[in-house]
């Protein structure tokens, strides 16, 4: 991670250009193996932070004979709630817990060009010369880091009363690939659909109530898959024409 935060601004010096956007993501989540370790531990457990949404802003820096660029972006990531249950031996009643999951990050995105890496990119792809898919497809790759908390409440059913559970904080390094296009609406604002694939190799169950010390329960780091279904808006206020 270190090498690669180097590279990117050792390249500052080649930059020939100014650019900053925002983007808007889905995410659709597979938690693995917290998943099994959930639904052996409670009764009608959903899947962990199944899906959610993010926000992200970058600023934009490309090297200057070649068309790889760097987006280095800060997010805030929401994740679905996910409810359980949990029976009470001694008492017959079910305790009920949720989760809520929110995260902020880094990613070190690099697009790269790959139809059109020697070409100029003195624009958006909007005025540019050549074929549309030549001039404005990519693909990326995006190594970053993510601090994950858990918000668990939980309310006994024959209480009123919800309480917080005590949790940590998940430290997550995940390595991504994606594809996207560029579409230049017009010399000052470029929009970029684009799909990932993001791998989270591990993830402590930690965060998890110990609800069951009695119970032979494999608690291991897991890891995470992601797709990601993104949309960025990015803004050239330095062009000239």
């Amino acid at each position: 991670m270190r090498l690669l935060l180097f590279i990117i601004f050792l390249s500052i010096s080649t930059v020939s250009f100014s650019q900053f956007g925002v983007a808007a993501k889905y995410n659709s989540n597979n938690f693995n193996g917290h998943n099994s370790v959930l639904a052996d531990t409670y009764q009608n457990a959903d899947d962990l932070y199944s899906s959610g949404f993010e926000i992200g802003i970058h600023y934009w820096l490309r090297l200057k004979n070649y068309r790889v660029e760097f987006l280095p972006e800060i997010f805030y990531s929401s994740f679905s709630e996910s409810n359980y249950e949990f029976a009470i031996s001694s008492s017959g009643a079910n305790q009920l817990y949720n989760f809520k999951g929110t995260g902020i990050g880094f990613n070190a995105n690099t697009q790269i060009y790959l139809l059109d890496i020697e070409g100029d990119c003195d624009c958006p792809t909007w005025g540019k010369d050549g074929g549309f898919i030549e001039k404005g497809f990519f693909i990326s790759i995006s190594p970053g880091i993510m601090s994950l908390s858990h918000d668990i409440t939980t309310l006994t059913e024959t209480s009123s009363t919800l309480q917080s559970v005590d949790t940590e904080s998940s430290f997550l390094f995940k390595l991504g690939l994606g594809v996207g296009v560029d579409i230049g609406l017009s010399k000052l604002i470029t929009i970029t659909p684009f799909v990932n694939y993001n791998f989270y190799p591990s993830m402590s169950p930690d965060f998890l109530p110990d609800l069951c010390p009695n119970c032979d329960l494999q608690l291991e780091n897991s890891s995470i898959n992601q797709i990601q279904a993104g949309l960025r808006v990015s803004f050239r206020p330095d062009y000239k024409y």
